[in-house]
């Protein structure tokens, strides 16, 4: 991988784990990856929406939305069913940031779809990628079947419920189908 052009005094965050293997399922897992949503999982939907409310997680848009916040416009109540929508169409003018996320660190997206699912007492996600990008439909095809094989839904360890086949489901409105623990 290239070298990222970076300031001394740079924290990467999005970027931490570019150029370490983090494809790679063990190799993620190593590099602490689905720590966030083992913890999610011990929180109530409103314990998630204010944690990341106060982290300050801001969208990766033109607008910067406080993600936290989006979450929390969501009906708690509602009969209807919710679905997570991880939008990775890169349509902002002159950006390249997504395409990047999905392809060096792709559980990374799949463990954030997960947690915004739970905040939000969602019961599927889907993961939008442009069709101009169909390099990373294998990488991300490759991680969600790695996560189910592992365990369920991306959360290594946990029961599955999921499609009999995930691998022929399209990625380009892939459902992630998790099992959340408040139905």
């Amino acid at each position: 991988m290239v070298d990222l052009v970076s300031h001394p005094d740079e924290v990467r965050v999005v970027s931490r784990r570019f150029g370490q293997g983090a494809t790679n399922l063990d190799r993620y897992l190593e590099l602490d990856g689905y720590k966030a949503v083992q913890k999610a999982l011990t929180m109530q939907p409103d314990a998630i929406v204010n944690e990341v409310k106060n982290s300050g997680l801001r969208g990766r848009g033109g607008a910067g939305f406080n993600t936290g916040m989006k979450w929390s416009f969501v009906p708690k109540q509602s009969a209807k069913p919710k679905y997570v929508l991880c939008n990775g169409d890169e349509s902002e003018p002159g950006t390249c940031k997504d395409r990047l996320i999905f392809e060096h660190d792709p559980h990374a997206v799949i463990e954030g779809t997960v947690i915004a699912g739970l905040a939000v007492s969602s019961h599927t996600g889907y993961i939008y990628i442009r069709g101009e990008y169909r390099y990373l439909l294998e990488i991300m095809q490759k991680a969600i079947a790695d996560a189910y094989a592992r365990g369920a839904d991306g959360i290594p360890g946990r029961q599955a419920r999921h499609p009999a086949n995930p691998a022929s489901l399209p990625c380009c409105g892939r459902t992630l189908g998790w099992t959340n623990r408040h139905q």
